[in-house]
């Protein structure tokens, strides 16, 4: 009789779910917001994006916007966004602690630049942007070599020390040293490539401070004075962007699903996993599916209910979940179930009012199944 009735219960719950889904559709559509945003004065188009699901994997959860201004934020801190050259597919960015020709920081407060191991097929400083690290130990690294070579301080695209020492931040600081750093100690300054040395982490370096500039024109500017100031980063797609592009094509937005992992084409209130003349429109098979994921949590923890629901994968009565729409904001519900306590993913928020119509007209309680 339990098995007869729980099948009853399952298959009651099937055809409402089939049943209300299409017309809340209707009454109640879902509506995709445009990726293409702008923060301050900057347009944030894909591959970055600052909402949920928007622009490249690579580059998820990258790019915040606050309080009008753009940042950046990566393992070493938060960077200010100053530009984003879409032409040259390259960010400047601002650290607030980073010494410049007018002012020298020490103390390790500046961020440095440390890439994300995952991050880092995608995100690199440029090769013309020099690194200049200032007050380094002479236990640093930078002088003791590194694994299998050495590594000397040399200018970067014609940017170096020798011409920094005469910025006017180095008359406050006191005299430089700027003998070998196999003779008088180590100098004061030491400039290098990104590429070198693969992170400008401050600590692991014993650098107290650093400064980092750019070069833009053929014509190299020798005085420091004019030099560009920031972190010139460049950016990359690995794969192939025809994805993309064919997606935008037909009208769609570039954007990532749930897991951060594969791209999908968003069109409108439905998302395609081609593009948005794929003819994948069917409401039911984007929106839901019937999903087995349960996680025990024990017989002892509390949890909150919105229905008592049994969920068992073996007989297709699974919970609902949204494939593509709404990424980031699921919630956790909890369910209790015969004493013991289920975790399952919850509708998003622009779904809650599907959930709390099904959970109102299906209530299953424990007891009269088993």
């Amino acid at each position: 009789m339990a098995s007869f009735l729980f099948f009853i219960t399952s298959t009651i719950f099937t055809i409402l779910v089939q049943a209300v889904l299409p017309v809340l559709a209707q009454t109640h559509p879902i509506h995709v917001k445009t990726c293409r945003s702008y923060c301050g004065n900057l347009t944030v188009d894909y591959p970055f994006g600052t909402r949920p699901g928007c622009g490249h994997p690579g580059f998820r959860e990258l790019l915040f916007c606050i309080n009008d201004f753009l940042m950046l934020h990566i393992s070493s801190g938060s960077y200010r966004v100053l530009d984003i050259d879409y032409s040259y597919r390259a960010l400047t960015l601002h650290d607030p602690h980073m010494s410049n020709c007018d002012s020298i920081v020490l103390g390790y407060r500046g961020n440095g630049f440390v890439v994300d191991p995952w991050r880092s097929p995608y995100l690199n400083p440029a090769q013309d942007n020099v690194f200049m690290l200032i007050g380094c130990s002479s236990g640093s690294p930078l002088f003791q070599g590194f694994p299998g070579k050495h590594l000397p301080c040399r200018n970067v695209s014609s940017m170096g020390c020798e011409d920094y020492y005469g910025c006017p931040a180095w008359k406050v600081i006191g005299p430089k040293r700027v003998g070998s750093v196999y003779g008088a100690g180590p100098p004061e300054c030491c400039a290098v490539p990104f590429e070198a040395i693969k992170a400008i982490n401050l600590t692991k370096l014993e650098c107290q401070g650093y400064s980092s500039a750019y070069s833009l024109a053929p014509v190299q500017v020798d005085t420091p004075g004019r030099w560009a100031y920031g972190i010139r980063v460049e950016y990359s797609l690995s794969n192939n962007e025809a994805f993309c592009k064919t997606c935008e094509a037909t009208g769609g937005s570039c954007g990532y699903d749930i897991e951060g992992v594969h791209e999908v084409c968003m069109c409108g209130s439905w998302n395609s996993t081609s593009n948005c003349d794929s003819g994948e429109k069917n409401f039911q098979t984007y929106l839901i599916s019937f999903s087995p994921f349960i996680m025990d949590l024990g017989p002892n923890q509390s949890s909150h209910s919105l229905a008592q629901i049994k969920a068992v994968p073996s007989l297709g009565l699974g919970v609902l979940r949204p494939s593509r729409l709404c990424p980031l904001i699921l919630q956790w519900t909890h369910i209790t179930s015969g004493g013991h306590h289920r975790r399952i993913l919850d509708f998003c928020d622009c779904l809650d009012d599907i959930l709390l119509k099904l959970t109102e007209l299906l209530t299953v309680t424990v007891a009269d199944i088993f």
